[in-house]
């Protein structure tokens, strides 16, 4: 004749306990396999992503282009909603008025950060804003796309951007860099006084 188990108190608690943890890995194991085959994904696409030397960009003085090419970057390309190759190379007078200043996006070994070369003394950092490639991946589609990108925003035009005041940039005084991933993620690079300045819209609102 069998018998059944004879568990004290605490032994029936520990064993519940063991039983219900079994439980809720074996329920959430589907869900961490996707999740981590989707993060594989976006990996692949991070390092198939496409990216131009700096020589294909003759607005690049020779110089600047060298001392890219010299450092191991290429310019990784947002493609989002159709767009063209040759992006994310500027110029403005990101330091101070009347100095041309040069920027880019430099990806080297899976990260990438803007990277600035002075067009005279006014200057900040040389790199700001480091970042992992893959986390600049977006699912579009059946696709998945890089989607990282700079523009230069002219005095002019930063005057009109109320979210700049109220993140307390006031007396702009030359050109600014938007740097921004995806349709949510943007913030307002801007040089001033040795440092760089970061201001986003949503903490202004």
């Amino acid at each position: 004749m069998s018998r059944g188990l004879n568990l004290g108190g605490r032994e029936s608690r520990l064993l519940y306990l063991a039983i219900a943890l079994v439980t809720v890995w074996c329920v959430s194991l589907p869900a961490r396999v996707a999740a981590q085959t989707d993060r594989v994904d976006f990996e692949a696409a991070a390092r198939a992503a496409p990216r131009l030397r700096p020589a294909a960009f003759p607005e690049l003085p020779a110089s600047f282009a060298a001392a890219l090419q010299a450092s191991g970057c290429t310019v990784p390309q947002y493609r989002f909603e159709g767009d063209t190759l040759g992006n994310n190379v500027i110029s403005g007078e990101f330091a101070r008025a009347g100095q041309l200043d040069h920027a880019a996006l430099c990806s080297r070994d899976g990260q990438t950060s803007v990277v600035v070369i002075w067009g005279g003394p006014a200057r900040c950092a040389d790199t700001v804003k480091p970042g992992l490639d893959v986390d600049a991946m977006v699912g579009a589609g059946d696709e998945i796309v890089y989607t990282r990108q700079v523009r230069r925003v002219a005095r002019r035009e930063a005057e009109n951007y109320a979210w700049l005041r109220a993140g307390g940039l006031a007396d702009i005084g030359h050109d600014g860099i938007l740097h921004s991933v995806g349709e949510y993620q943007t913030s307002f690079l801007y040089c001033r006084g040795g440092a760089w300045i970061e201001i986003e819209p949503e903490a202004t609102t």
